[in-house]
């Protein structure tokens, strides 16, 4: 008769992975978890910095478009147990983290010396800090997406617009910061985690065992009466399937 090798195959599988390994099987799912969630969030803010700005950047739609990847890449990696999509998805959260850094980073210097300007830099004032911008630069500030005036906008009329909407402004600023933010947190836990599996499988560990699922053992009826397998454990046939 054949008698299966685990009675308990559910307990093993995470998305559809059947990894006989207790800490791999909580990391594997951790990876794909934290990369379905990465995915939706960067699409999120992608969605969320164009209905706030009126527009995106140049690259942040393809980008997006290849962190849409990432999930199938800790998916495959996983179940292929292959080093190289593991790594290829370790190093694009890095690289995810790097990006949004410089995002945030740079919303928040915008953000700043925006309101610097409006608080010590009226272009009305005879006298102006050496830090605030030119009558020359102030009529050119006003063709963003932030601010808009017809072609032959004074100083006078930018720096009024810009104090008119600098609540709004803000407000947009700081939705695409936050956005960042997340994005940073969630791409760093992701390449934590995704590093973490990449050496697991670098080493030789066996992630996804298919082979437990199906196996099972032709014994003989006298055999039924004591042991079912030639295994003592699930962990000793995934050893053995993997050499």
């Amino acid at each position: 008769m054949f008698q299966p090798l685990m009675s308990t195959a559910e307990e093993t599988r995470v998305f559809g992975l059947v990894i006989a390994d207790p800490d791999l099987r909580i990391l594997a799912g951790r990876v794909i978890t934290i990369s379905i969630v990465t995915s939706a969030w960067l699409i999120v803010s992608s969605l969320i910095c164009y209905c706030v700005h009126g527009q995106t950047d140049v690259l942040s739609v393809p980008i997006a478009g290849v962190f849409g990847l990432l999930p199938w890449c800790a998916y495959a990696g996983a179940k292929r147990n292959h080093a190289t999509l593991t790594g290829c998805f370790c190093c694009c959260n890095f690289i995810g983290v790097l990006w949004s850094l410089t995002n945030v980073l740079s919303v928040a210097v915008v953000s700043f010396v925006l309101q610097t300007n409006v608080d010590e830099c009226p272009p009305i004032m005879h006298v102006l800090p050496a830090h605030c911008p030119s009558n020359a630069t102030w009529e050119r500030m006003c063709n963003t997406t932030y601010a808009v005036l017809p072609d032959g906008y004074s100083a006078a009329e930018c720096y009024h617009l810009l104090y008119t909407k600098l609540v709004a402004i803000q407000a947009a600023f700081l939705a695409t910061f936050v956005a960042g933010v997340v994005g940073v947190c969630l791409q760093g836990l992701a390449c934590v985690w995704g590093q973490e599996l990449y050496a697991n499988v670098k080493a030789g560990a066996v992630v996804h065992a298919p082979q437990l699922r199906s196996f099972a053992v032709l014994e003989s009826p006298a055999q039924a009466q004591g042991h079912s397998t030639p295994f003592a454990s699930a962990q000793d046939a995934t050893e053995f399937f993997s050499e």
